[in-house]
């Protein structure tokens, strides 16, 4: 890169410290003007202070903006600056009642070996299963499903017993 350190200050503080423009004014590439400033100090010194100095001029067109009123600038600068004060955005979320959330484990049957353990396993309304033991009742027994989980859909007048299929259904296991 031909330019000298003094030019490349010179460009990038017309550019606000942007290296894009910087090196476009120059007529090398963005990826040049980054080499020479990771290799001079005094280039690494220069860029940090056009961006303090720009932040500086657009902190000062922000107060102009809120002196003027304008909406928009006076939220903008209390979400940043007024967070002491309670002038902050965020999002909650809590459970019920504004309480903590809950979080459960739902466990799922055994994925079944072949179709007809599948249609043993699917009769009945597993949904009002599965949501009843959320809401706290007709749940899962001990080793297998409770005492009122399906009615008399094949599986026994009480459902699933406590190790597999109920007594006046499918038999036990």
């Amino acid at each position: 890169m031909a330019a000298t350190i003094e030019e490349i200050e010179k460009a990038l503080s017309a550019s606000h410290g942007l290296k894009g423009p910087a090196a476009q004014s120059l007529g090398v590439t963005w990826q040049a003007v980054q080499n020479r400033i990771k290799k001079s100090e005094r280039l690494q010194r220069h860029i940090k202070q056009v961006r303090e100095d720009s932040l500086d001029y657009v902190e000062g067109k922000l107060f102009e903006n809120i002196g003027e009123g304008n909406t928009s600038s006076i939220i903008f600068y209390l979400k940043c600056q007024g967070k002491a004060r309670g002038y902050v955005e965020r999002v909650e979320t809590t459970g019920a009642d504004g309480g903590a959330i809950e979080h459960r484990q739902i466990d799922a049957p055994p994925r079944p070996a072949n179709y007809a353990d599948w249609l043993e396993q699917t009769a009945g309304n597993r949904l009002d299963q599965v949501f009843g033991e959320m809401a706290g009742s007709n749940g899962h027994g001990t080793n297998g499903h409770g005492s009122n989980g399906h009615g008399t859909n094949g599986h026994g007048s009480n459902g699933h017993g406590s190790n597999g299929n109920g007594s006046n259904g499918n038999g036990s296991k």
